[in-house]
């Protein structure tokens, strides 16, 4: 059985941004989920271009999303920050 996009969703709003309190989807801050054989890529935008906890939400998605038994592989990707190389690798090796 495949992963549907709408259990990634229910999954990710368990993932909080730390200074807003409020979930990720609540937030629209997920550009794109893509599931395609039992793998996940979430493009995430943080809140602005220079956000601290970035990096601390991207590995939030990136450890949810990996707890779920059926996901073999998760990419996170995020969008429109100041050190999006730096941060995208980080998440990609965690």
């Amino acid at each position: 059985m495949t992963i549907k996009k709408d259990q990634i969703i229910d999954v990710l709003k368990e993932v909080i941004e730390p200074t807003l309190g409020i979930d990720i989807i609540s937030l629209n801050m997920i550009n794109d989920i893509n599931c395609i054989n039992n793998s996940v890529h979430v493009i995430f935008n943080p809140t602005s271009y220079h956000c601290p906890v970035a990096i601390n939400v991207g590995l939030a998605i990136k450890r949810k999303l990996q707890s779920i038994d059926k996901i073999v592989k998760v990419e996170v990707i995020i969008n429109n920050h100041v050190d999006e190389k730096t941060v995208n690798k980080i998440i990609s090796e965690a």
